[in-house]
């Protein structure tokens, strides 16, 4: 008896939180821009101009399963990375060539030799999916690296290149993290710029805000005795000078809003998803953190030469739904804030308008303490 023909597996479907379409057959699909695809698999990077339906241009490139990070460029330019190389592409993948970076003092930037040659880390890997913005007529490519998860321990830096990927530079450098560690087997350098005291593990987003002409970025992710990994930094680059200037807004532990997975403008309000860790409460179901009551004011403090806005907390057992949003509850793993951002001036004003924003957290807390009391 011939075999009963076999059903073609769905390509797509539901589960109970979410619906899903399985990628088609072919390279893997890194980035696109309008019907531009850039993608890679068994040893070759592609790129369609049919939205992936066809992959006319075709490159070997032995490395490119430890590809990272890709971007297509408004000049048709194509910028992709590995685990520690940049590689440009003007010519629609007939050829690549290598970038160097740039460090902020001119001088060629090395990823470090690692100890161990298996695990050097991640350099250029984004956590979010929008790295270029119009600044005053100029695409300006920004992105930071999510690192210090897999892969083996790397330094946390800012990059930009404002020349569609030809040059690409550091706009901000983290400091030396004791937690995510290496020392450089040539030169015995540990990781990070040591005259920094600002540190992260990695960076979960940058974003730009017209209205500002500014950049945010957000990181994470825990505590460290008495240093905190969670910051929100406002940037300002300087066209004509090639220089940037970076303020430190708001330091909070992981438990708190500004923990934040990532930061969007939108029609001049800022949003950002809270991204919370921290134990199970009584009645939670997932474990998000628990809601907080701030106990102390906020204290202004001094790294990196600048002043920030740093805030104490203490988690409490108790929570509340404060302004009608639970910030972290058992029905969402990431929920949604906003607060206003119409700035005028590009002089920190935002910056003042977060340490508002703790200051009426502060007060809040108190008040509700109060009446429990």
């Amino acid at each position: 008896m011939a075999a009963a023909p076999s059903t073609p597996a769905s390509t797509e479907g539901a589960v109970d939180h979410f619906w899903y379409r399985l990628a088609p057959e072919g390279p893997y699909i890194d980035s696109q821009r309008d019907n531009q695809a850039f993608g890679f698999g068994d040893g070759r990077v592609l790129l369609s101009e049919d939205n992936g339906r066809t992959w006319p241009h075709q490159s070997d490139f032995p490395n490119a399963d430890n590809i990272t990070f890709s971007c297509i460029l408004k000049n048709g330019n194509i910028f992709f990375a590995t685990r520690t190389k940049l590689y440009l592409s003007a010519d629609k993948l007939k050829s690549y060539q290598q970038i160097t970076v740039k460090d902020r003092d001119g001088s060629d930037y090395q990823p470090h030799t690692p100890r161990d040659p298996d695990q050097p880390g991640w350099y250029f890997h984004p956590l979010d999916g929008v790295h270029t913005w119009d600044v005053d007529g100029t695409e300006m490519l920004v992105w930071g690296n999510y690192c210090n998860v897999i892969g083996g321990p790397v330094p946390v830096n800012i990059y930009y290149s404002t020349d569609y990927g030809q040059t690409v530079k550091i706009a901000y450098s983290f400091g030396q993290n004791p937690r995510y560690q290496d020392q450089d087997a040539k030169s015995g350098m540990l990781l990070g710029n040591p005259q920094n005291l600002v540190i992260c593990r990695h960076i979960h987003s940058v974003a730009y805000n017209p209205a500002e002409r500014a950049f945010y970025a957000c990181t994470g992710d825990r505590d460290l005795e008495d240093r905190q990994e969670c910051h929100w930094l406002r940037g300002n680059y300087d066209a004509k000078k090639d220089t940037w200037s970076w303020q430190v807004l708001a330091s909070a532990d992981r438990n708190s809003r500004f923990k934040s997975g990532g930061i969007n403008f939108v029609d001049g309000q800022l949003y950002w998803a809270a991204d919370a860790n921290g134990p199970i409460q009584p009645g939670q179901k997932h474990d998000r953190g628990s809601e907080q009551n701030i106990y102390e004011e906020p204290s202004a403090r001094h790294r990196d030469g600048r002043e920030q806005i740093a805030v104490s907390r203490r988690a409490s057992p108790e929570t509340d739904d404060r302004d009608g949003c639970r910030d972290r509850g058992s029905h969402s793993q990431h929920q949604l804030q906003r607060v206003p951002s119409n700035v005028e001036e590009s002089d920190g004003a935002f910056s003042q308008e977060v340490g508002d924003l703790l200051r009426t957290e502060d007060d809040n807390a108190r008040n509700q303490s109060r009446d429990r009391g």
